[in-house]
């Protein structure tokens, strides 16, 4: 089996990475399954500078988007979803009441849920 342990979904300024043109880039290089974060939760662009705020999305849009997009794919696609320190306890809550809970893992090991509370 293939892993791609580092893709993106998402569009930022002129990247549509649409979730269409991940599974097709996956089958046309032989990935058998993906880990995806999107690219619309950056903050930052060229030599960390902030995004200007009306191109940033909340942390949760971006969670909720990566989600929707892992559910319908799940034989395809993992998430690698990016938690902001400031919202840990708004997307903790978020994660736990998935159906049915997401199996992600944090840097510890830990439940996703857990390693961001």
């Amino acid at each position: 089996m293939v892993i791609d342990s580092h893709a993106h979904i998402g569009n930022l300024w002129v990247l549509n990475l649409n979730v269409r043109k991940v599974l097709w880039s996956m089958e046309q290089y032989g990935v058998d399954f993906s880990l995806v974060s999107s690219i619309e939760s950056t903050e930052y662009y060229e030599k960390g500078k902030h995004l200007p705020w009306p191109l940033r999305k909340t942390t949760m849009c971006v969670c909720r988007k990566t989600v929707r997009a892992v559910k319908r794919h799940p034989d395809k696609l993992g998430a690698l979803l990016w938690i902001q320190p400031l919202y840990r306890k708004e997307q903790a809550i978020y994660l736990r009441h998935q159906d049915p809970p997401l199996p992600l893992r944090g840097r510890s090991g830990r439940s996703a849920h857990r390693a961001c509370l």
